[in-house]
C-alpha cells in the first residue's frame, strides 16, 4: 500500500478571491462621491440619474462578485470537511496540456475518473506543470473531487 502525502486541500488552501470585494468598494466610493457632488451642485436630472445608476450598479456588482465566490467556497469547504466527494486512487494516464489562448489546460485520468483544470481557476486545484505542478503521467495520486473539480489533491511517495 502506498503512502500518501497531502499535496493539495481545498480547505487548507483557503479562500483567495478576497480582492473582488475591496476592487468593488473603489467604484462604490467613487459613485457615492458622484451622487454628493451633484446633489450639491444641483446639477440636471441626467447627471444625477447617472450618478444614482453607477451607485445602485456598483453596488450590485460587488456584491455579486464577493458574495458568488464567497458562498462556493464555503459550500465546497463545507462538503470537504464532511466528506461528501468522490475520491479516486491510481495512476495518472493520459496527461496533455493544451495552451488555449492565454487559459494552459491539463487533462488527465485517473482509472475511468478523467480531470481537467487550467491555471485560471480559482478555488480548485489548478497548479499546471509549466508552474511547477506535479501532475505527470505515470505517477500515483489519489484524488477527491466535487464533480469533476479536484478538491484534494494526494500523491504518493
Amino acid at each position: 500500500m502506498a503512502e500518501y502525502k497531502l499535496y493539495f486541500d481545498v480547505v487548507d488552501n483557503g479562500f483567495d478571491l478576497w480582492w473582488a470585494g475591496p476592487f468593488g468598494l473603489l467604484f462604490v466610493a467613487f459613485s457615492i462621491f458622484l451622487v454628493r457632488f451633484e446633489r450639491r451642485r444641483r446639477g440636471n436630472w441626467i447627471m444625477q440619474g447617472y450618478a444614482w445608476f453607477f451607485l445602485l450598479f456598483s453596488s450590485a456588482w460587488t456584491g455579486l462578485a464577493t458574495w458568488g465566490p464567497i458562498s462556493d467556497y464555503l459550500s465546497v469547504a463545507s462538503a470537504v470537511a464532511n466528506g461528501k466527494f468522490l475520491v479516486v486512487e491510481g495512476t495518472v494516464s493520459n496527461f496533455s496540456f493544451k495552451p488555449d489562448g492565454r487559459k494552459k489546460t491539463e487533462r488527465f485520468c485517473v482509472g475511468e475518473s478523467c480531470f481537467s483544470y487550467h491555471e485560471y481557476q480559482s478555488l480548485y486545484f489548478h497548479q499546471t506543470a509549466e508552474n511547477r505542478g506535479p501532475i505527470h503521467n505515470g505517477i500515483r495520486v489519489r484524488i477527491g473531487h466535487i464533480n469533476g473539480r479536484i478538491v484534494r489533491l494526494e500523491i504518493a511517495d
